[in-house]
C-alpha cells in the first residue's frame, strides 16, 4: 500500500504591500543635538529649508538638525539647509534651505548654534496595485505551519477468545496486518504498543508495553511476533488495560494529537466471570476518561472465533471515543437502566475499584449514558481478510489528518480574513487550486481565522501522498491583529 504521509507541510502567504499610491519611508529621528537658545537679544528666528518630499517609491524625509534661534544685535538669521533623507529605495529628497529674515536687533548675545541632528535612515517605501492580486514586487510574509506529529496507542486483546489454537486465530491475522501499516508509517506517526490479557489470582492485567517513540516498527515488531497463545486461562480485563494506557499517554510531553487504536471483539471481564454489563460500563467509562483528558479512541471490532461481537457494545466504544453520547447497554433486548447497572455491579470488586475512582454517586452507574446514542465509525473489517485489515488500520490513521486549520498564530499574530473579499483568495492543495465551496471546497469557519476543507476537498488532503497545502491571500483581505 501507498505510505500514508500525515507531517503537515503547510504554508501561508499573506500580502503586506502599501495601497495603490507610494508612501513614503519613514525618516530617522533627529539625533540628540538641541538648538542654541537665544539670550535677550529678540532676533527672528531662521526659517528652515524642508527637504523635498519625495514621489512614490521615495525615501522618507529624515528629521533635520535645528539650527540655533536668535541671533545677535542687527544681524539677519540666516536659514539653515533642510537635510534630506538618507536614500532608501527610492531617490532622496532633495531641498535646500531658504533665506531666514532679518532679525531686529537685540541688546543680548548672539545664541550659541545648536548642534545638527543625527540624519535618520528612510524607510523604503515600495508601492503596489491597491486593488489587485499580490504582484511581484509585494513584500510578502510566509508562515510554516509547525508539523504536530500524532501519536496512536495500538491497544490489542490477546485473551483465549482471539485464538484458534497455537497457530491460527484472530490474532495472528491482526499482528500481520498492523506490523504492515506501523512498518509503512513509522516515520509519520508515534506509535506504541500494548497487548493485554489476565490471569485470576496471577496478574491482571498483564500488560506487553513497547513506549511510544518515532521510526519504532522494529522494537514493535519484535515484542508482538514474540507474543503467541498463552498457555493459561487468559481473560480479558479491558478496563484495567486503558487505565494503564492513559497513563502511559498523559505522561508521554511530546506535542500533537493522541489516540487509542483499540482492537476488541467486545467480549471483556476483570478477570473472573460475571455480569458482562459490568466491565461494558467499566470500559465505557475509561474512554470517555480518555476523551476528557483530550485522548480519542478508536475502535476495530473484530469477532470471536467462539462467539460474535456485540454490535451495541462496539458502537458504545466508538461513540465514547469521540465524545459522543452513549446509549445505555443492552441485555437482550432491553436497554439497562443506570440505577440497575449500580446494583448489579457494586458487589463486584473490579467494577467497584473502577467506580470508587470516578467520582460518581450511589445508585448510578460509572460511564455516562444518554436517551440515544451517537454514531461514530466502528471499523468491522474481515478478520481473515489481510488486505481488508490493512485498509482498516490505515483508515483510522488517515483519519487522524485533521482537515481544520487555525490562523490564530501566524508569526504571533492573529490573522482575520476579510469576509466580503473572499474571492481574491487561493487554497492549493500539493499545487492544485481548491474551490471556495461549503459542500467540497475551502470555507471560513466558526470564526474569521478558521479555515476548513469540506467535503471532497478534506478527502484529497487526506490521500496518502498529500502532504502540502498553501493559503494564499493579497493583501487586501487580511487583518492583523
Amino acid at each position: 500500500m501507498r505510505r500514508l504521509v500525515l507531517a503537515l507541510g503547510l504554508a501561508i502567504s499573506v500580502g503586506c504591500a502599501g495601497s495603490g499610491k507610494s508612501t513614503p519611508g519613514t525618516g530617522g529621528s533627529a539625533g540628540p543635538g538641541a538648538a542654541g537658545s537665544g539670550n535677550p537679544g529678540t532676533g527672528g528666528s531662521a526659517g528652515s529649508g524642508a527637504a523635498g518630499s519625495a514621489g512614490a517609491g521615495t525615501a522618507g524625509s529624515a528629521g533635520p538638525g535645528m539650527a540655533g534661534s536668535g541671533a545677535g544685535p542687527g544681524t539677519a538669521g540666516s536659514g539653515s539647509s533642510g537635510v534630506a533623507a538618507a536614500t532608501g529605495a527610492g531617490a532622496a529628497g532633495t531641498g535646500a534651505g531658504g533665506a531666514g529674515p532679518a532679525g531686529a536687533g537685540g541688546s543680548g548675545p548672539a545664541g550659541a548654534s545648536g548642534s545638527a541632528g543625527i540624519t535618520g535612515t528612510g524607510g523604503s517605501g515600495t508601492g503596489a496595485p491597491s486593488d489587485g492580486g499580490v504582484d511581484a514586487n509585494c513584500q510578502m510574509a510566509q508562515y510554516n505551519f509547525e508539523p504536530k506529529i500524532p501519536t496512536i496507542y495500538v491497544l490489542v486483546d490477546r485473551s483465549g477468545s482471539v485464538f484458534t489454537n497455537d497457530t491460527t486465530g484472530i490474532f495472528f491475522t491482526l499482528r500481520t496486518a498492523a506490523l504492515q501499516v506501523i512498518r509503512d508509517l513509522q516515520g509519520e506517526v508515534r506509535f506504541g504498543l500494548g497487548v493485554f490479557t489476565g490471569q485470576a489470582g496471577v496478574m491482571c492485567p498483564a500488560l506487553t508495553n513497547v513506549p511510544i517513540a518515532l521510526n519504532n516498527y522494529t522494537a514493535i515488531a519484535n515484542a508482538y511476533n514474540g507474543l503467541g497463545r498463552p498457555q493459561f486461562k487468559a481473560e480479558t480485563p479491558a478496563a484495567q488495560a486503558l487505565g494503564m494506557v492513559k497513563t502511559i499517554l498523559m505522561n508521554d510531553a511530546a506535542p500533537g494529537q493522541k489516540y487509542v487504536l483499540f482492537v476488541t471483539d467486545s467480549e471483556t471481564d476483570y478477570c473472573d466471570d460475571g455480569d458482562p454489563v459490568c466491565p461494558l460500563d467499566s470500559v465505557t467509562y475509561q474512554i470517555q476518561s480518555l476523551y476528557a483528558a483530550g485522548i480519542g479512541t478508536f475502535i476495530i471490532g473484530l469477532p470471536s472465533d467462539q462467539s460474535n461481537y456485540s454490535t451495541a457494545a462496539l458502537q458504545g466504544f466508538a461513540n465514547a471515543g469521540t465524545g459522543q453520547g452513549v446509549a445505555l447497554p443492552v441485555q437482550g433486548t432491553q436497554p439497562v437502566p443506570s440505577s440497575q447497572i449500580y446494583g448489579s455491579c457494586n458487589g463486584r470488586a473490579g467494577w467497584r475499584a473502577i467506580w470508587d475512582t470516578s467520582g460518581r454517586t450511589a445508585g448510578t452507574a460509572t460511564a455516562t449514558y444518554m436517551a440515544t446514542g451517537g454514531t461514530a465509525k466502528v471499523y468491522t473489517p474481515d478478520p481473515m481478510n489481510q488486505t481488508a485489515l490493512v485498509n482498516a488500520i490505515a483508515a483510522v490513521v488517515a483519519g487522524v489528518k485533521s482537515c481544520t486549520f487555525d490562523l490564530n498564530d501566524v508569526g504571533g499574530k492573529s490573522i482575520k480574513v476579510d469576509t466580503t473579499k473572499l474571492a481574491q483568495a487561493h487554497v492549493l492543495i500539493e499545487g492544485s487550486e481548491i474551490p471556495q465551496d461549503a459542500t467540497n471546497g475551502w470555507s471560513l469557519g466558526a470564526t474569521p481565522s478558521e479555515l476548513v476543507l469540506n467535503g471532497t476537498a478534506c478527502t484529497t488532503w487526506r490521500l496518502p501522498n498529500n502532504k502540502l497545502i498553501d493559503f494564499k491571500f493579497p493583501c487586501g483581505i487580511i487583518i492583523f491583529e
